[in-house]
Formats: structure tokens, C-alpha cells, sequence
């Protein structure tokens, strides 16, 4: 189990506590995919399993819009509906992943479950720092020094969980050519890439031609559309790859849930406004969250996020992470995440998650400025220590 879900374990056997752990956003799923759902039940289209592959009319759809955005797949042999993000990338794994080839570069910071995704899949993780200097920058330099004859992929979240950062066209261009030289893929996890700010997009190599044999791109429908617990995500990539690909999400699932396939559909079609609004509601509260951690440069240091839904501030006193979160959910009653969850170069840092409502924002904000002025010293520091003795 991920450190994320441990802490909300925890939370959850403590009444009354906020909070800004786990990524689920606070909107609620919209109307018309609401209403979309409702339609299949009640003229029983989603009594029955779909294609392995998900519904056809779903997979055109999709087909659709990744054209509209200058990618050009099959929707009848290059993308597969998935029960989840998170099953659409154990799938592949497990597809990917073989006595020969059983490394997986992971940019750490990075997703919490993406090791032991890893390994249940029989891998094995080899972790490249990020520059938390430059912005949590991939150098793609760390990237070719860990890869070899034996790295069976890279795996990315672009926007990245947890910095809250969205790679630069010319590092990802940088680790596709890699990948290529290689002979190994590319998974590029897309789940945030609707929530870029200030004016900004997610690129995709999986938009450039010389890269469709490598690279293998996952979107979930969880975060962008508040349909986390719809379970519904989709994987597209080379013919050869998904049909491996499918291969391993029959057995695991046989087919996605068929009415949130349906809502699926009206997310793509009729979700867009919502998808705007969200992500400027995202934007204020990401100001909001960074204006009250300015307030505390004795305890939080931070690269203001340009995406996503968290910020991760490092620990200034160099305080273990784990003790922080403890002390925080058992004393402020505020749950947050350690860093080390996200790889070893998050040891020293929190993620918090501004995907919650404005009322949960604040109050936990509250609390923890309560929690933090009981825990500050009477002398910030050892020179006004003396002053004030003198």
C-alpha cells in the first residue's frame, strides 16, 4: 500500500481531520455525464460486458479527439479502455516488462504507486533525480546514464505528481530519443495535463510521428472530469504494443465498467466548459495555498507549481518527513503526505493537495497556522537568542 493511502488510513481513525492528502478533487462529476450514465442504465445499455477493448463508440470518440489534438490512432486496434489510470499502467507494465527487459526508470519525485506497480509486475526501479532548483527539471543526461540493454521503459507523469510541474517539450523530446536509440518505450502518464496554468499546455511526444512506435500514453477521466470513483481511463500506443497490451487487461478485468464507459463519452463530447472552470478554480487556490506557505519561509521552501493539483514544499529545518505528517495529522489535525513516498529525492519534502474545496483549503490552513506558531521557538534563531540576552 502507498504512503499516500496509509495516511489516509490514519486520517480516517481520527474524527474531524482535514484533509490535503490523497489527489481526489473537490467538483463533483458534471451534469451531462451524469445524465449520461443515467440514460445507459435506464435503457439497459450498461447491463452487459463491452468489448475487451472498450465500447466502439467510445474508442471513435477518443480516436476523434486525439486527432483534433494531431494524433492519429486506430481506435479499433490502438486504444483500450482501462478500469482506472492505474490499471491502464499495470497493464502495460506486466505487457512491457520481460526476462530480458526488467528495469523501469522512474523521474523521482513521481507517483507513489509507480514502484510497486513496478514490481508486482516483475521489474525492478531505477530512480533518476529530478533538479528541484530548476524547477524540478529531467535531465536527460541522469536518464541515459541508468539506461541499457535491460531498461524495458521510462515511465513519467507529465504533469508531474507531486511537484505540481509540467515538463518542457525539449526534455521529453530529449528522453523519447532516447527510448528510441534503446529500443525500449516511453509511458507517458497524462492524467493532470488538463490542469496547466498561467497560459500553458502539456506537450505530448506521443503527438510526433517519429515517435509512435515508442511511446504509450495514458489519460484518466478521474481528475479532469471529478470522476475518480467512475474508474475509467484509456491507453493508446502502436498496434503491436496494445495488443499485448489488451492481452493483460482481459485477464485482469475483462472490460472497464461499461456505464462509466457511457459517462466516459459525455466527458469527451460535452465536458470541456467544465474542464476550463475547473482548472481556473484550480489556479486561485494554488495562489491562495502558496501566499499562505510565503508566510512560513522558516519552515517551507517551494517551486510555485505551474500544474496539477499539489504543492511540494521542502522541510526548511530538515526535519524527517514522516515526523512532520504525524505530528500534523495527530496535533493540527491536517493529514498530508511524506515526500519519501514519492522516491527518495522526496525524503525532506510534504505534498499538499489544493484539489480540495475552498472550506477545507481554509481550514486547514487555520489549523496548521495554529499548530505552527505552538511549535516555533521563542528565539527564531541563535543571534537574536543572544540579542534578546544581552
Amino acid at each position: 500500500m502507498s504512503a499516500i493511502k496509509a495516511v489516509e488510513l490514519l486520517a480516517a481513525g481520527q474524527p474531524g481531520v482535514v484533509s490535503l492528502a490523497q489527489g481526489i478533487p473537490s467538483f463533483d462529476t458534471p451534469e451531462p455525464i451524469k445524465q449520461a450514465a443515467i440514460a445507459a442504465i435506464r435503457d439497459g445499455r450498461a447491463a452487459a460486458y463491452s468489448l475487451t477493448y472498450g465500447l466502439a463508440e467510445l474508442r471513435q470518440t477518443i480516436a476523434c479527439e486525439l486527432g483534433e489534438a494531431g494524433m492519429d490512432y486506430d481506435p479499433d486496434h490502438e486504444i483500450v479502455v482501462t478500469c482506472g489510470g492505474a490499471e491502464a499502467i499495470a497493464a502495460t507494465l506486466r505487457a512491457l516488462i520481460t526476462d530480458g527487459r526488467r528495469e523501469v526508470i522512474v523521474p523521482a519525485p513521481s507517483y507513489a504507486s509507480y514502484p510497486e506497480m513496478v514490481r508486482t509486475a516483475g521489474g525492478s526501479v531505477r530512480y533518476v533525480a529530478l533538479d528541484e532548483a530548476n524547477g524540478w527539471a529531467l535531465d536527460p543526461a541522469a536518464v541515459a546514464a541508468v539506461m541499457g540493454p535491460e531498461t524495458a521503459a521510462v515511465l513519467l507523469a507529465n504533469p508531474n505528481n507531486p511537484t505540481g510541474h509540467c515538463y518542457p517539450e525539449e526534455q521529453l523530446r530529449a528522453v523519447a530519443e532516447l527510448a528510441q536509440q534503446h529500443g525500449c518505450k516511453l509511458i507517458c502518464d497524462e492524467v493532470y495535463k488538463d490542469f496547466v496554468f498561467d497560459g500553458g499546455s502539456a506537450y505530448t511526444p506521443a503527438a510526433e510521428p517519429a515517435y509512435r512506435d515508442i511511446v504509450i500514453r495514458i489519460f484518466s477521466f478521474s481528475k479532469a472530469y471529478g470522476m475518480t470513483g467512475w474508474r475509467v481511463a484509456y491507453v493508446h500506443g502502436a498496434a503491436e504494443v496494445m495488443d499485448r497490451v489488451v492481452g493483460v487487461h482481459d485477464n485482469l478485468v475483462t472490460c472497464a465498467p461499461v456505464v462509466s464507459q457511457y459517462a466516459a463519452m459525455a466527458a469527451v463530447t460535452e465536458g470541456a466548459p467544465y474542464v476550463r472552470e475547473f482548472r481556473a478554480v484550480l489556479a486561485r487556490r494554488r495562489d491562495e495555498l502558496c501566499r499562505w506557505l510565503d508566510q512560513y519561509p522558516d519552515v517551507f521552501a517551494y517551486q510555485k507549481p505551474n500544474s496539477a493539483y499539489f504543492v511540494f514544499p521542502r522541510l526548511v529545518s530538515g526535519e524527517n518527513d514522516w515526523d512532520f505528517v504525524r505530528a500534523a495529522l495527530a496535533e493540527a489535525g491536517v493529514a498530508a503526505v511524506p515526500g519519501v513516498a514519492f522516491g527518495p529525492s522526496g525524503a525532506g519534502h510534504i505534498r499538499l493537495c489544493f484539489g480540495r474545496s475552498d472550506a477545507d483549503m481554509r481550514l486547514a490552513c487555520e489549523r496548521l497556522d495554529r499548530w505552527l506558531a505552538r511549535r516555533r521557538s521563542p528565539y527564531p534563531n541563535a543571534r537574536d537568542a543572544v540579542k534578546i540576552v544581552s
